[in-house]
């Protein structure tokens, strides 16, 4: 009787960690891209420059950072070639967690281009999107928003790229609640501020446009990968992170479940 009892017991502390963890956070509200372009030659001849602006929003702020329960990805239809956290700006300065407009980009040089098959003969292949995935370990049912990559004119490509970049860093201000002089000056080089999300979330564009920054800034040295996993088969291997995170919420309900079920196993280990 008594080992039927503590088997029990071992049993509910089982089904208890398989449950409580879904949903850790609530699902947001709304994931909303408002672009996703692919830039050619810039700043080096086969060189590939992809930017996308999202925003993840929620009416009550979740417990979690954006990039501890979110991952940004570049697809090929069903093949990612890339993924990045979402970056979060300062938390003591903003409190948002990285729940607000945002900007993601993915660098490639002429040969990792041409190796991962986005460029072919000169030319930016078409079928690519920037997704946006919701880790499996924090929610049951993830969300997953995506949006074609438009391709800009390689003619074109450095002026558009200037226009958008100045574009992109006026919508940023409006939404965070700030002025746009917050992020750059009246002559248009970035402020501090604007200096550091730019260059935080925007590959090479220090490399690309110097004479719109702080002398003092260089550019952030991304470290080159191989990109070969299918979405499919990667799915319950990424947001490491949040891995960690489960960890450690198994072993504290354990904890709890082990300290809760003591006093029935030692009673029933005396009534034996």
């Amino acid at each position: 009787m008594v080992v039927k009892r503590i088997f029990i017991v071992v049993i509910l502390v089982l089904l208890g960690s398989t449950t409580v963890y879904a949903d850790t956070i609530p699902q947001p509200d709304d994931i909303e891209f408002f672009s996703a372009r692919g830039y050619i030659d810039i700043p080096n001849i086969g060189d590939v420059l992809i930017i996308s602006e999202y925003k993840i929003s929620y009416t009550i702020l979740p417990s979690l950072d954006i990039n501890q329960a979110f991952l940004v990805r570049l697809m090929d239809g069903n093949l990612e070639l890339s993924s990045v956290n979402p970056h979060v700006r300062d938390p003591l300065v903003t409190g948002t967690k990285g729940y607000e407009r945002s900007l993601v980009g993915f660098f490639f040089d002429a040969e990792e281009a041409v190796s991962l098959g986005i460029v072919s003969s000169g030319v930016v292949e078409p079928g690519l999107s920037v997704s946006i995935s919701g880790s499996p370990v924090v929610f049951t049912d993830p969300d997953s928003k995506s949006m074609d990559v438009s391709l800009v004119s390689p003619i074109l490509g450095l002026s558009l790229l200037r226009i958008h970049t100045e574009a992109m860093a006026t919508a940023l201000a409006s939404d965070w609640g700030l002025g746009t002089l917050d992020l750059v000056t009246s002559g248009f080089v970035f402020t501090s501020a604007g200096s550091d999300y730019f260059v935080s979330t925007i590959p090479r564009i220090v490399d690309i446009f110097p004479e719109i920054f702080p002398r003092t800034v260089t550019s952030i040295e991304y470290g080159a990968e191989t990109y070969t996993q299918d979405y499919a088969t990667n799915r319950d291997t990424f947001f490491q992170s949040s891995l960690q995170l489960l960890h450690q919420q198994i072993k504290d309900l354990l904890e709890v479940q082990i300290f809760v079920s003591l006093p029935f196993v030692l009673d029933s280990l005396h009534q034996f």
